[in-house]
């Protein structure tokens, strides 16, 4: 028997060490990442079913951002080594069904009012940190950080025109005037159709960031300015849009 265990715990151990080492292999096939956010007024415009809306949670945060979420690139590099059956329940649209994420309580408190469902961060884990090359805890903590850094910049512009129409370049111009020269060229604004909107509206605003992996140094968020610096141009995306109010 103890033969037997010692067997069993040389299978288990090698076989978690192939699966962090192909984890590996796929995270290096990625050559940057991009980072996102949700304007909560228009997601909550554009899918009133979804349980963040419908409890009014989204609604609470009033005008402000909510996390999508921050994906290795290229997009369809995902799942990385996976069980079978949680990426099923993922495509099923049955979230709830994942295994919870494992972090830090705080870094869990601060992050999980952003997410239009707690749910979320399980299933943005397994489709895409699971490629990032990171831990669970690190991946989070970059979100954490991102989101801090990035939704203080944004959500003032967003703010100001609420209600109205934004157009991307001025979105541009306050990361350019912000984070150096060529910030701006690295946001991509996807507009869509929502009911009773005369006009597309902004529903969400990605940032090109390095690799998930190249995002710290000593334990640390690098600054984002040098982040943008050395991260790709991205497709701009739409060119602007109608900024939804929470009253709306």
């Amino acid at each position: 028997m103890a033969a037997a265990c010692v067997v069993f715990s040389l299978f288990v151990t090698d076989t978690q060490s192939s699966a962090n080492m192909r984890r590996a292999e796929e995270a290096a096939l990625s050559q940057n990442s991009v980072f996102t956010l949700n304007w909560g007024p228009a997601f909550c415009k554009v899918n009133p079913d979804n349980e963040g809306c419908s409890d009014r949670r989204v609604a609470r945060l009033g005008d402000h951002s909510i996390i999508h979420g921050l994906w290795p690139q290229p997009y369809e590099n995902n799942y990385c080594e996976a069980p079978e059956d949680e990426k099923l329940a993922a495509e099923r649209g049955d979230i709830d069904q994942l295994p919870p994420i494992d972090i830090a309580k705080s870094t869990l408190d601060q992050l999980a009012p952003y997410y239009s469902r707690q749910e979320n961060m399980a299933y943005e884990w397994l489709k895409h940190g699971t490629c990032s090359g990171v831990s669970q805890e690190e991946y989070f903590r970059d979100i954490e950080d991102l989101f801090a850094q990035v939704s203080k910049i944004l959500d003032p512009v967003f703010q100001s025109a609420a209600g109205g129409q934004l157009q991307a370049d001025v979105i541009r111009r306050r990361l350019d005037a912000t984070l150096g020269n060529r910030a701006g060229s690295r946001l991509k604004l996807t507009c869509v159709k929502a009911q009773g909107v005369s006009g597309d509206v902004i529903l969400e605003a990605g940032l090109s960031l390095p690799r998930v992996e190249d995002l710290r140094r000593d334990g640390a968020l690098k600054p984002l300015k040098e982040l943008l610096r050395h991260a790709p141009k991205i497709d701009g995306g739409c060119p602007g849009g109608i900024v939804v109010a929470s009253q709306d």
